[in-house]
């Protein structure tokens, strides 16, 4: 069998359906969403623990990311949605309590106070475009955790983050947080070189 393209939608399905989890991908994507948890800004942390926001976890692959985030956030309403239709079905299958779809993220119609994507956007050659869809979808905030000026030579990566590609304003929104995590000194890590944590607040919704 031929192998698909990489971060084709065929790529996915049949990485997620037979691969992902000898891979350990369910795991890192665990990590990745404690990193996120562990470096939020108390201003943040307090807003989603005191407020019934919801929140969409973009390229949630099987719902690990999802279950964490519920699980931290118990007022908030979180949905889980993927291009794969096999990371779908196993995250159903996983947390049946929580909600999933299968969207493509160009297409997405739901909005969402605020969306969350954990090491999404580097698979793609250009991921502005879909970082502006993510901003139209969103009524507060989005919350980017990414690979950060990656050398690690990963196949899948197709695009290249440092710090010239988050400016202070991006269409509506301006940048609130942003910060540099080095994950390969941490304890039990799944990632062994940098993440940036990056948050986008929609201007509108400014007190001041």
């Amino acid at each position: 069998m031929q192998q698909p393209p990489p971060n084709s939608e065929e790529y996915w399905d049949l990485l997620f359906t037979h691969t992902w989890e000898a891979r350990k991908g369910r795991d890192q994507t665990i990590f990745f969403a404690n990193v996120a948890l562990d470096f939020f800004p108390d201003w943040f942390r307090e807003e989603l623990q005191s407020l019934p926001y919801s929140i969409c976890d973009v390229g949630c692959a099987l719902g690990d990311g999802v279950d964490v985030l519920a699980k931290a956030f118990p007022n908030t309403s979180i949905t889980g949605v993927d291009f794969s239709q096999g990371a779908i079905d196993k995250a159903k299958q996983y947390y049946p309590t929580y909600t999933f779809s299968v969207e493509d993220i160009l297409q997405m119609t739901n909005k969402y106070d605020i969306i969350f994507s954990s090491n999404t956007l580097e698979h793609f050659h250009d991921p502005f475009p879909i970082l502006r869809k993510l901003l139209q979808q969103t009524n507060k905030y989005v919350v980017l955790l990414l690979p950060f000026q990656d050398d690690t030579g990963t196949y899948e990566h197709f695009f290249r983050f440092d710090y010239e590609h988050f400016p202070e304003k991006m269409d509506n929104f301006r940048l609130t947080f942003l910060k540099e995590i080095d994950c390969h000194l941490m304890a039990n890590t799944y990632w062994n070189a940098k993440q940036i944590l990056v948050i986008y607040k929609k201007e509108e919704d400014d007190e001041w």
